[in-house]
């Protein structure tokens, strides 16, 4: 593990994981979709703004898996 990131980390980041692949394997081109952004997803982390946490980690389900602040 290294304690220099490759690249600066993104707003709000509390980790970094680099990890190098073993195995890869291709995907077949009719699997994968194509998609058009035309809106930027709210949950996209910004220096200006908190993150948003997304509906899903308020479910009871995930709440003693989850760090401590996102509880």
């Amino acid at each position: 593990m290294t304690t220099t990131p490759t690249s600066p980390p993104p707003p709000g980041a509390q980790l970094i994981v680099e990890v190098t692949p073993t195995d890869i394997f291709p995907n077949c081109g009719r699997y994968i979709p194509t998609a058009e952004t035309l809106t930027v997803s709210p949950h996209t982390p910004e220096p200006e703004r908190p993150p948003l946490e997304p509906a899903w980690k308020a479910h009871p389900l995930f709440a003693d898996v989850l760090p401590q602040r996102r509880r």
